[in-house]
């Protein structure tokens, strides 16, 4: 008997933690998006050293640029070439905050975007990129995905439409009270 309740007792704790519905935090999403302008920006490019410029906001992903940038580096057809990444914008948004017909299950559309440009010393050309992810996260881990400490990824909170806090129930209320109507009308005249 002991086994048997230790034995559904492991299996509820393992539904309920694979049950748990997982999402990329904000600034998962940037490097994401820093990944991608890597990967795409920077597989032909020939230099030995690399310099990331970033705005004091996004200081925290140097370190994390300058090791996505080593991995890629092949060496400088001169020395002391180097390439230059710039990040000159970046951050989340929620643009719209969705839900279904009852209203039940919010979800906010979230929207990432990372921009900037690449330059190699000794090449005249400036490579601009621009990157941006939409997805969606339901209401209720908000929080779990924003990051307080930085602006841009701990974004504002879209408020719900008046249609979908008060028209929506209203017009499924008077769509169910004419059904209703309808149904037992239709009986009495038969």
């Amino acid at each position: 008997m002991r086994l048997a309740r230790t034995f559904l007792l492991s299996c509820l704790f393992l539904y309920s933690v694979s049950a748990q519905s997982t999402y990329f935090s904000n600034s998962e999403r940037i490097r994401q998006l820093i990944d991608s302008s890597i990967t795409a920006n920077t597989g032909s490019l020939r230099y030995s050293e690399v310099k990331v410029i970033t705005p004091s906001s996004f200081a925290f992903y140097n370190s994390y640029i300058s090791a996505m940038l080593a991995k890629q580096r092949t060496a400088g057809i001169l020395e002391g070439d180097f390439l230059a990444y710039t990040i000159e914008d970046a951050g989340v948004s929620y643009p719209e905050l969705i839900s279904d017909i009852v209203g039940a299950d919010l979800r906010l559309v979230r929207s990432a975007h990372c921009s900037g440009n690449i330059y190699v010393n000794g090449s005249s050309e400036i490579q601009k990129f621009s990157y941006s992810i939409t997805d969606t996260v339901d209401y209720a881990y908000k929080d779990s995905v924003s990051n307080n400490s930085y602006g841009f990824l701990n974004p504002s909170i879209p408020s719900s439409s008046m249609f979908s806090s008060i028209w929506e129930p209203v017009a499924i209320i008077a769509a169910l009270g004419v059904a209703f109507y309808l149904l037992f009308t239709v009986r009495k005249t038969n």
